[in-house]
């Protein structure tokens, strides 16, 4: 099972940036959005292997998922999806840049699935909980 240990910004934004190719747009995003948003650790086993935040709204809760380079393709981030949607109350939101082709591969396991459902807007692929 993942443990989603909740962290500061700061300590988020430190974690963020051993990840430079990744960080700049979890640090805008993190910066543009104004209240609720809560930050989690990844770990499996005591190892560290990323950072997610939450932001919790009334009817879906929206979710940022890094995982760290190293230990991406290893099925971690697979679990992690399998274990929100299994554990979450409300949808799920996924936003994912349409030029982030590694995440839109990534989430389409998922809608293949028949679990996420996606639509596009202007900027971004959003995939939802079914």
């Amino acid at each position: 099972m993942i443990k989603l240990n909740q962290i500061s910004k700061s300590i988020f934004k430190t974690k963020l940036m051993k990840n430079k190719k990744s960080a700049k747009w979890f640090i805008w995003y993190v910066q543009n959005k104004i209240d609720g948003i809560h930050f989690y650790s990844l770990e499996k086993d005591n190892l560290h292997f990323g950072v997610c935040f939450f932001i919790f709204q009334n009817y879906n809760t929206e979710i940022g998922i890094l995982i760290n380079n190293e230990y991406q393709n290893k099925g971690l981030g697979s679990a992690l999806i399998n274990q929100l949607l299994l554990n979450s109350k409300k949808p799920l939101i996924f936003k994912v840049s349409i030029n982030n082709t590694i995440s839109s591969k990534f989430l389409m396991k998922f809608v293949n699935k028949g679990v996420l459902s996606f639509q596009k807007d202007k900027t971004n692929l959003v995939f939802k909980s079914i």
